[in-house]
């Protein structure tokens, strides 16, 4: 689910973008990884750690409370199908012969 997240992310980002930005997936994917090990060291900032895909689906939090996240999985689906549905309908309006 995690990748599923990002991946179409990044898919609404490229719609949303005009040039060829080969170094956003990444950089989303690493914002996202750094906003998880923050929200895990700091606890200030532990409202964060809905925001991030990486924080439910950490293994190690898995396989000890053998159980997921509840409200970070549903935030991670409606922002998957979300991001998708934008990306698509941006995708439509595109005019990719200019």
């Amino acid at each position: 689910m995690m990748i599923l997240e990002i991946a179409t992310i990044c898919f609404c980002v490229s719609a949303f973008s005009r040039k060829n930005m080969m170094g956003a997936g990444l950089g989303v994917a690493l914002v996202f990884f750094t906003i998880d090990m923050m929200c895990r060291i700091v606890p200030a900032i532990e409202n964060f750690k809905y925001i991030t895909p990486f924080y439910f689906s950490n293994a190690t939090d898995i396989f000890t409370d053998t159980e997921i996240c509840g409200p970070g999985f549903v935030i991670s689906i409606l922002i998957t199908i979300a991001s998708i549905v934008l990306a698509i309908y941006i995708y439509q309006k595109k005019d990719f012969s200019a």
